[in-house]
């Protein structure tokens, strides 16, 4: 793995966002958001916007969601089946300020630790939604 700089991600993302922002509010207005504008993936007709739209249809509400659903979800955003939605406004934010919010609340860096995609693996209806299993060759 790539060493990366570990850096605040304020001084990564320079745009408005809900500061100190719990990871479930973020998830909700996200999924919330996703799932009002789902004719942006709809209209596309192609894989991405298939497996983008499976992946909004199957997003739990976040009292039913897990807290490594809600961070692959958040890295779907980033770069995965949700990242079509990254620099669209809820009307507050971007949805990608409500990443990135999560990500410095939490003290978090944007990646998967190798136990958290085990978890989804084995336990999430997720995981074969994902980006990395519905792009695979």
């Amino acid at each position: 793995m790539m060493d990366v700089e570990r850096r605040p991600v304020s001084r990564i993302w320079n745009e408005a966002m809900p500061i100190g922002i719990l990871p479930t509010d973020a998830y909700t207005a996200i999924r919330k958001w996703c799932r009002a504008n789902t004719s942006i993936v709809t209209q596309r007709g192609d894989h991405y916007g298939n497996a983008a739209l499976a992946l909004v249809k199957a997003l739990p509400p976040a009292t039913k969601a897990s807290k490594v659903e809600i961070w692959a979800v958040f890295l779907e955003v980033l770069y995965g089946n949700l990242e079509w939605a990254f620099q669209h406004v809820d009307g507050e934010y971007k949805i990608a300020a409500y990443v990135f919010a999560a990500l410095e609340a939490a003290n978090r860096q944007p990646v998967m630790k190798e136990e958290e995609q085990n978890d989804l693996r084995t336990n999430s209806a997720l995981w074969p939604l994902l980006f990395e299993n519905t792009h695979r060759k």
